[in-house]
């Protein structure tokens, strides 16, 4: 089964508020009717643009707060972490175990380091961070960390326009040779165990 995307550009608050409805009463009784054992992943991406519909962020509180009864994994992203510092996105964070921080300008770092417990090391390296880069922040405990993508990983989410086309629309169905992001991390990975 493929499914299509559509994409679905919506004006009117209200009509938002009654797709948001439907949307996230289909996906929480599809949560609801799988077996309590099977293991659930749900992704919400750009979770700031749910935040000011009261009906998608009751939801994302409530699939936070009772997901884990559910045998949920509750995945949020957003590249506005401001707009989820308060009201019921503060709730879900403060419900997280896990939290990964990246790339911050110097207007959001101020007030992730007051929200995360950042040291002024940390707040300075999120906002010099290069892509991969991340804090990954469980309990106390926070760890740099670096994420790698593979080569299918990097032509399926690239967000670089001119990347896009070629991968796309790429008909050479041979697979290429290792890639440069690849080189760079065997490089590194080589470099650490002191082989040439």
């Amino acid at each position: 089964m493929t499914a299509k995307l559509m994409p679905l550009e919506l004006e009117n608050e209200m009509l938002k508020e009654i797709v948001s409805l439907i949307v996230f009463g289909k996906v929480w009784k599809v949560i609801n009717e799988l077996p309590v054992q099977r293991q659930k992943l749900l992704i919400i991406d750009e979770a700031w643009l749910y935040m000011g519909i009261p009906i998608a962020a009751k939801f994302l509180d409530t699939v936070n707060r009772m997901g884990r009864k559910r045998n949920v994994m509750f995945l949020i992203l957003t590249q506005r972490p401001e707009d989820i510092l308060q009201g019921v996105g503060r709730g879900i964070l403060e419900n997280s175990a896990t939290k990964i921080i990246m790339k911050q300008n110097e207007i959001a770092a101020p007030l992730v380091k007051e929200a995360f417990g950042l040291s002024e090391t940390e707040e300075e390296m999120v906002q010099n961070f290069e892509p991969g880069d991340a804090i990954l922040i469980s309990e106390n405990v926070h760890v740099s960390l670096h994420f790698y993508a593979t080569e299918e990983e990097d032509k399926l989410f690239t967000t670089k326009p001119s990347e896009i086309e070629t991968s796309l629309f790429s008909t050479n169905s041979e697979p290429e040779s290792q890639t440069d992001n690849e080189r760079n991390r065997n490089g590194d990975k080589n470099q650490r165990l002191g082989i040439e």
